[in-house]
């Protein structure tokens, strides 16, 4: 497999996220393949496509979508069910464990 170190004016450090350890960005779909059989997460059928089982979970889970509930987001997300808000505190205390 071929990769290269690229270098991005948006890299994650850009993002508060210091010290990340493998990034891959921008991969080229042989190295996509590699990677998911590597890891065990898929197969090559007999006729070349790249074949996966996601199990029970195909989908994004509806219940696993939060929102940073604040003075920008306030009165711009139709909250709900489906928009669940969380609070800035408990987002920086995530992205602080993240970073």
């Amino acid at each position: 497999m071929i990769e290269a170190k690229a270098h991005s004016a948006y890299g994650l450090e850009n993002h508060g996220l210091r010290n990340p350890k493998a990034v891959h960005w921008n991969l080229t779909q042989a190295a996509l393949i590699e990677h998911a059989i590597r890891k065990g997460e898929g197969s090559l059928t007999r006729f070349g496509p790249l074949v996966v089982n996601t199990g029970q979970h195909t989908g994004r889970s509806a219940n696993d979508k939060f929102v940073v509930r604040d003075e920008t987001t306030e009165n711009e997300i139709w909250w709900g069910k489906v928009n669940v808000p969380y609070s800035p505190e408990h987002f920086d205390a995530l992205f602080a464990r993240m970073s």
